[in-house]
């Protein structure tokens, strides 16, 4: 597990004192040592002497980035080229095309991936079998040395040691020789180009030590969406058209180029102003909400939605989604999901997190993993920003953001737009992220931006739900031919339904290999389809879902807050008289009843279960039919075994109900939410007394080791001026449903809690239940220091003592306005070298 920003420290009883504790110091990002290889390879291109553009950008679907080179200054950034990619294993292709616009010089450039490179923090990377089509370059394979012993032809931009020339055959691809090249030392050669011709250059790359390689973590969830298929029947001029004839999915609605959309987060009054000036300039957006307020409700958010805009979700209560428990994660996704639906009658597929956080430095993939794992429970598939996927690979959809609140956005929208990798991953960018223009002179700029990339005929102005639903069809979805009959082609479509999708966006079909004219007529039964004959390009069709199966026009929620196990007068939603329904969890099992009073039935009752990550099962469907009076339903999940990590805090369930009652499709959501565990003593949370917040610069290292060396701390802590009424107390009894039982909590509050940063110090006993090694992993940015037994511990591998250990920990809060680490502090007990947990131990307050 990569963790950019935390520290492991090992637990050191006999330990000499440390360095002096600085206030604001930040040590090394990790004590495990630094990967010594490079796991990317790159290809650069440069026009010497800046004398002209590159343009026409091209590289393979495998490769992880291409684009122009912002870094060689303003008005100069199209004068280079770049272009990475993730390897594995084995020997790496990489290639990137280009077409220069003047004659000259450029210079190829082979590299490994950039980073801040510190003291002899060297990592290499293997290149061989370099080519260029178009021209023809010296020495590509590197088996001709020069008299000095270096590879002919090519120059280092660095120091180029011996043992980076291999020439025995044991390493290259082909032949004898390759190359170590890194970003500090690039294996550089110049060769001519013509304006207007199309060059492609290409190299392949190894890491070093292939058995050092980790293969990418990915995530599909278990569960898959309902497909259902339609049959489509061309008919042709003649016989030879339909023999010809091919139908595939378009990338995009319409076989627009790109498609374009807005993103704007937060209950925010000015909302409604972003709406008008959207709808101006011919744009559409989604709107991605918090749950509803008094002072923001149903009645502003309908209002949104004029103009082809859509709601999309924003968390319920805004937090750093990774720094919650799991259950209270899924509570956070779904339940803002079940309300907003309700009270608009609008299905929702879309997700935006609240300070774009998903991912912690501690648990890496782990979290990430989780936090995907909720999002498709919950019903969606689509996230609003570009990155989502980059640290571990999911099925989810993205829609990648251009810079935000007012900042310019044109570079990284021609980016966007010049890059074929980009396009044929994400062809979308997004205006975002908060409606934060409080002056006309901030409106008029965003506007401008708008005026600049609106109104072109080509693309497609969308709001996220209709890119995500379409996105989403044009992965799932297959075409497979039926039969060909003279004149007539019979095709089918297997496509996801509309109770997964939530959008009902038609599907554009490209009818290739023949002439637009050709085509006579298309046809689906029970579905709309309607024939666009472009002025250019082949003919399209654009298929609607089947007529009998439609989006839900009234959606209603009932709620059990109290998780009561008895159907009760008042569980019941005002959108559907007569009808109640109760959801309840017991003894391991979901019970669920619905008692259907009114006088229609309801029919092809679908019902959706949705389930936290502690259980194996995300989703659960069951198909009851027509429903009349009182029905019961229980599920008894299968624990995923994970433990308390993820069954702490009050998990929350949910069922989706689609029906139809009196011919109207209708949904109704139903949940409820369990107590609480009790406490695991193994996790650190609740088992800390916490003192402060010490302001920040009055926090004195030297009299808190002092009072720790004393075993005073508990008695006479060492409060600064003015401080001296703070006293330890425990943590609060709200965090075990809010915070991940990793984390203390020391603000509880996301938000800095003062003017200024401060310090708080955690103490806890920590009881072993033998002598045994141990190390503490923690957030390296929010703590100042540890104290262990009386002693600063620090990276030595030592013992933690049989019985109890007194650890204090000093945790900043405050240092950025929001921050997750604001809240509350992380803190691993591990078994050394790794990210194991150690659970044999219990975290006491020295009160229990």
């Amino acid at each position: 597990m990569v963790r950019q920003r935390t520290r492991r420290l090992v637990l050191l009883l006999a330990a000499a004192w440390m360095a002096p504790l600085l206030a604001g110091t930040r040590p090394a990002a990790s004590a495990a040592p630094l990967p010594r290889q490079a796991t990317r390879g790159r290809i650069d291109v440069y026009v010497v002497g800046n004398a002209f553009d590159l343009g026409h950008l091209n590289a393979p679907a495998e490769a992880d980035a291409l684009g122009h080179c912002p870094w060689l200054g303003e008005g100069k950034e199209k004068t280079g080229l770049t272009c990475e990619r993730r390897l594995g294993r084995d020997w790496e292709e990489l290639w990137v095309e280009f077409v220069p616009e003047g004659d000259g010089q450029v210079e190829i450039d082979l590299q490994g991936e950039w980073y801040q490179a510190r003291g002899d923090d060297v990592r290499l990377v293997w290149a061989d079998s370099v080519t260029v089509e178009g021209t023809t370059i010296r020495n590509g394979d590197f088996e001709e040395a020069d008299p000095a012993g270096r590879p002919a032809g090519w120059r280092f931009t660095g120091g180029f040691p011996s043992e980076r020339y291999s020439r025995d055959g044991s390493v290259a691809r082909s032949g004898r020789s390759c190359v170590a090249v890194w970003h500090g030392s690039q294996a550089r050669q110049a060769f001519a180009v013509e304006a207007g011709k199309r060059y492609r250059v290409g190299a392949w790359f190894r890491v070093t030590d292939p058995a050092l390689v980790k293969e990418p973590e990915s995530f599909m969830a278990a569960f898959r969406d309902e497909m259902y298929e339609q049959e489509l029947t061309l008919t042709f001029a003649d016989a030879a058209s339909a023999e010809k004839a091919a139908l595939e999915v378009a990338p995009l609605y319409g076989n627009a180029d790109w498609a374009v959309s807005c993103r704007w987060d937060d209950n925010n009054a000015a909302d409604l102003r972003m709406r008008e000036v959207m709808a101006a300039h011919g744009y559409k957006g989604t709107f991605y909400l918090n749950e509803p307020a008094p002072w923001f409700g149903a009645e502003t958010a309908a209002r949104l939605l004029e103009g082809g805009n859509s709601i999309g979700a924003h968390s319920m209560s805004h937090p750093f989604l990774s720094f919650v428990n799991r259950n209270r994660q899924f509570y956070e996704v779904l339940a803002v999901r079940m309300k907003w639906e309700a009270a608009l009658d609008c299905p929702i597929c879309s997700y935006s997190f609240s300070f774009c956080d998903f991912r912690n430095a501690w648990e890496g993939d782990a979290v990430h993993r989780d936090i995907a794992a909720a999002l498709r429970r919950a019903g969606y598939y689509h996230i609003a920003n570009g990155w989502f996927n980059d640290a571990l690979r999911t099925e989810l959809e993205l829609s990648p953001i251009l810079p935000s609140d007012g900042a310019p956005i044109d570079a990284a929208a021609e980016r966007f737009l010049a890059n074929p990798l980009h396009r044929r991953r994400h062809p979308h960018m997004s205006f975002s992220m908060h409606v934060w223009y409080r002056t006309p002179e901030a409106w008029e700029r965003f506007e401008e931006q708008l005026d600049a990339y609106g109104r072109r005929p080509d693309w497609w102005y969308c709001n996220q739900n209709e890119y995500a639903a379409y996105r989403w069809q044009h992965r799932l979805s297959e075409v497979r031919e039926v039969s060909r009959e003279g004149r007539r082609l019979t095709a089918a479509l297997q496509r996801p339904a509309l109770c997964d999708l939530n959008d009902g966006v038609p599907l554009t079909l490209i009818v290739g290999g023949v002439e637009p004219d050709s085509l006579v007529e298309a046809a689906c039964e029970g579905a709309a389809v309607e024939l666009i004959k472009p002025d250019r390009g082949p003919a399209l069709l654009n298929l609607h879902h089947d007529r009998g199966r439609r989006l839900p026009g009234r959606i209603g929620l009932i709620e059990n807050a109290d998780n009561h196990r008895e159907l009760r007068d008042g569980d019941a939603a005002a959108d559907f008289p007569g009808l109640r329904g109760l959801l309840s969890f017991a003894d391991g099992r979901l019970g669920l009843i619905i008692d259907n009073g009114s006088d229609a039935p309801l029919e092809d009752l679908v019902m959706r279960y949705r389930l936290p990550v502690a259980w194996r099962e995300g989703v659960v469907v069951r198909r009851l039919g027509a429903v009349r009076g009182r029905v019961s339903d229980t599920l008894e999940p299968t624990p995923q075994g994970n433990g308390y990590k993820h069954t702490s805090g009050r998990a929350f369930y949910g069922a989706q109900l689609d029906f139809r009652l009196a011919g109207e499709p209708c949904r109704l959501h139903l949940s409820c939410r369990a107590a609480a565990p009790p406490r695991d003593a193994s996790y650190p949370q609740g088992g800390f007394l916490v003192l402060g917040p010490l302001p920040e610069d009055a926090f004195d290292a030297g009299r808190l080791a002092e009072a720790a060396r004393a075993g005073s701390l508990l008695e006479r802590p060492p409060l600064p001026p003015g401080a001296e009424g703070l006293a330890w107390r425990p943590e609060s009894a709200e965090a075990p449903d809010l915070l991940d039982p990793e984390i203390v909590e020391t603000s509880g509050q996301w938000r800095r809690p003062g003017p200024s940063a401060g310090i708080y110090l955690l103490r806890c006993a920590v009881e072993s239940e033998a002598e045994q090694p141990a190390g503490l992993l923690w957030d390296e940015p929010a703590v100042e220091g540890a104290f262990l037994n009386g002693e600063r511990v620090g990276n030595q591998d030592v013992l933690l003592r049989r019985g109890s250990n007194e650890l204090v920990v000093a945790a900043a809060v405050g240092r950025g306005e929001f921050a997750g680490s604001n809240a509350g502090c992380f803190l691993r007990i591990v078994r050394p070298g790794t990210d194991e947990r150690i659970a044999n131990v219990r975290f006491l307050t020295g009160r229990d």
